[in-house]
């Protein structure tokens, strides 16, 4: 099957594991999914930060620099795909932890959130910083 796109919020909770690069947007739908993810990839920026969190969650080993990924692939899917598998686990659990704390996409709540911080902050203006005392 091919498809030009498909939401990672209806894809990954299809799948067995996940092994993506580890950006925000992914691994925050491997947390939704409820399956074991692997970090892997150039690991910038926020993806070594992700990584290491999905090790410390539990929901998947350490991450790994692509380059290297050779050497644990099958090892770290094998890990992932077990029977009694603590990472699926974890993943699960994390999951529902997930579900539990949310309503939905919480869009209304996010825009509830916005409304009442325009209720109370203070349109600034250029001006206003120049004026502002920074010592």
């Amino acid at each position: 099957m091919e498809a030009k796109s498909v939401p990672f919020c209806k894809l990954f909770p299809k799948m067995d594991c996940l092994i993506i690069h580890g950006g925000l947007g992914t691994i925050s739908e491997g947390f939704r999914a409820g399956v074991p993810v692997i970090v892997t990839g150039v690991l910038l920026l926020d993806q070594r930060f992700w990584g290491k969190r999905v090790q410390e969650l539990g929901i998947g080993p350490e991450p790994v620099h692509i380059s290297d990924f050779k050497n644990v692939c099958v090892d770290y899917v094998n890990e992932a795909l077990k029977a009694d598998s603590s990472w699926a686990k974890a993943a699960k659990s994390v999951a529902e932890e997930i579900r539990a704390e949310t309503d939905g996409d919480n869009v209304d709540k996010n825009v509830q959130i916005f409304l009442n911080y325009f209720k109370i902050s203070k349109p600034i203006s250029y001006d206003d910083l120049l004026d502002e005392d920074w010592s």
